[in-house]
């Protein structure tokens, strides 16, 4: 399984470098690669891309070794997991104002005993 870069900066307390993708630019995650930086933030909120186009750029990242930060568009449940199930390296969330809402996106995410998440075969 592959480690998060993003993660392991934050975790010892280095700076993180993160670039932007506004559209589904295949070549841009390895250009992002190849220059250095650690992490490409996809902002789905404001963009529109298909779930395929996500994946594919998730299993670029893979091959690429470079994170991929998610601002998902919907607060559906399913569609959380399934980017992180995906590769995501993380999510952002949008428009979070309440515990009770963090709460409930940190259930959605994690596994048990954390969350309650299920479990695929």
């Amino acid at each position: 399984m592959r480690k998060s870069k993003t993660l392991a900066k934050i975790r010892s307390g280095e700076m993180v470098r993160t670039c932007v993708m506004g559209h589904y630019i295949p070549a841009y995650v390895c250009h992002a690669a190849r220059v250095g930086y650690d992490c490409i933030w996809v902002d789905m909120e404001h963009r529109s891309m298909t779930a395929r186009e996500v994946e594919a750029l998730l299993a670029f990242s893979h091959l690429f070794d470079i994170d991929i930060m998610l601002r998902p568009p919907t607060l559906e449940k399913t569609r959380l997991y399934r980017y992180l199930e995906d590769g995501a390296a993380g999510l952002m969330i949008p428009h979070v104002s309440t515990a009770d809402k963090a709460q409930m996106l940190v259930d959605a995410v994690k596994f048990p005993p954390l969350g309650d998440r299920g479990l695929d075969n």
